[in-house]
């Protein structure tokens, strides 16, 4: 917040909305709030549960949040420090790097496709990889990134052709 970070946003995305909901109670009643009233009044307006995101200063705080949200039996995705999946695991960096190739790295090289089939190497066969498994490998993988550039599915939908293509990909017998 307050960096300048060259995003831009997707060809043809509809502009996005800000909304403050002020609360005078304790963290537990503003949690409360946001799975009660909130996130309800937001998927009443048509917003998707994806498009939905909360921001609060600490894990501690996510934490009182996914309690509430659980409580309302509203489905979440964390991304602090208490997420399901570590920002700093090796798949999730993996997978950010991917996203960030398809959406306009592949022209700069940031990330270097190399780094992108290093990763996917280390991933599939840990670091003893024959040349012909890392070769089927870069097939596979170049072409599943080059078959989703351009492509304004989202980023829920990408992912889930991802796993597909993934599962299908350390499914099949290698060379």
């Amino acid at each position: 917040m307050g960096e300048e970070r060259d995003y831009r946003e997707r060809a043809g995305a509809p502009e996005g909305e800000l909304t403050f909901w002020s609360t005078t109670q304790g963290l537990d009643m503003q949690a409360r709030a946001i799975a009660e009233t909130v996130v309800p009044k937001l998927v009443e307006k048509g917003i998707p549960l994806d498009e939905i995101a909360v921001l609060y200063r600490a894990a501690y705080l996510g934490d009182k949040v996914a309690d509430a949200l659980k409580q309302a039996d509203i489905p979440f995705v964390r991304t602090d420090g208490n997420a399901l999946v570590r920002r700093s695991s090796r798949l999730a960096r993996f997978i950010e790097d991917c996203a960030r190739w398809v959406v306009g790295g592949w022209r700069d090289a940031d990330p270097r496709y190399s780094r992108l089939i290093y990763r996917a190497s280390l991933l599939v066969f840990g670091r003893h990889a024959t040349a012909d498994e890392e070769r089927f490998l870069s097939e596979q993988l170049i072409g599943f990134l080059q078959s989703t550039i351009g492509h304004v599915d989202g980023t829920h939908a990408w992912l889930q052709r991802f796993d597909r293509e993934l599962d299908i990909l350390l499914a099949v017998n290698w060379p």
